[in-house]
């Protein structure tokens, strides 16, 4: 029988197949890989922080291990509201960023410094550039090291204060 076998057999050794017909006989038990699974609790308790005050994972994360809860990892965090079906904090409260913008819109400042070497009449100088932007207005401001104020905001017009800190800082481009 099994020379009629071995003669049958041409993709595989007969070894090998005298391997498998052992396996199916005595099946080797599977050990599990990776981590083991995040406690029940855990689990809860992140889904539970998450829907009541709508943080994100990495804020979840870091009240986590502020209450030294477990050995727990950010992509933990993540995979459980995943699961859950729960995006990151800003998706679930109400409106969009593009409301939250407009709704602090008023008190939002961009800011921009570069400095530049320029050629003047004097030899070379280091020009410093101060841009100031507020969001509300969508208006530009604009502060060099010769503290002449290129100003169309109202802010910095009524602002004495401003206009000081802003001129005590640029003293020392």
């Amino acid at each position: 029988m099994e020379t009629k076998l071995r003669q049958l057999l041409t993709i595989v050794s007969y070894s090998t197949y005298t391997r498998w017909l052992r396996q199916l006989k005595n099946p080797i038990p599977k050990k599990s890989s990776g981590q083991p699974r995040t406690p029940e609790a855990i689990r809860e308790f992140v889904i539970k922080l998450a829907q009541e005050t709508g943080w994100g994972y990495t804020w979840i994360l870091g009240e986590l291990r502020k209450l030294e809860i477990g050995n727990i990892f950010r992509q933990t965090v993540v995979n459980i509201l995943k699961k859950e079906s729960l995006d990151p904090g800003p998706s679930r409260g109400p409106g969009t960023w593009d409301q939250l913008v407009k709704m602090h819109a008023e008190t939002l400042w961009q800011c921009d410094f570069f400095s530049k070497r320029m050629l003047c009449r004097r030899g070379i100088k280091q020009v410093c550039v101060l841009v100031l932007l507020l969001i509300g207005l969508l208006k530009q401001c604009t502060v060099t090291n010769s503290l002449d104020l290129m100003v169309d905001s109202d802010f910095l017009k009524a602002n004495t204060s401003a206009r000081a800190a802003i001129g005590m800082w640029l003293k020392g481009c």
